[in-house]
């Protein structure tokens, strides 16, 4: 996998989830106040669905930080254990 598909799966990832997120909201949102008739009532529900919609997005944030964070981790032992390599290539060799 090049870079820049690296870089670019997480992005896709979060916009993918956010325009299905997006959508499940607007068809309950749709449902919903389409067969509340009290007007306070459609404040209150129209309000649920925005705090729903917005953590469901945090949640997907975080999903991605951890991921990203493991990704970092992995980095970094690959960097340790090819630190590690180049210093034993660098080392002379002792023939027997």
């Amino acid at each position: 996998m090049r870079t820049s598909d690296s870089v670019s799966a997480p992005v896709s990832t979060f916009a993918q989830a956010n325009e299905e997120i997006s959508r499940a909201v607007g068809r309950m949102r749709g449902a919903v106040l389409s067969s509340a008739i009290d007007c306070e009532c459609r404040d209150r529900v129209d309000g649920a669905l925005r705090d729903l919609e917005r953590l469901e997005r945090d949640q997907i944030v975080r999903r991605l930080l951890a991921a990203a964070d493991e990704q970092r981790r992995r980095i970094e032992a690959l960097l340790v254990l090819l630190g590690d390599s180049t210093r034993t290539s660098r080392c002379p060799r002792t023939t027997a």
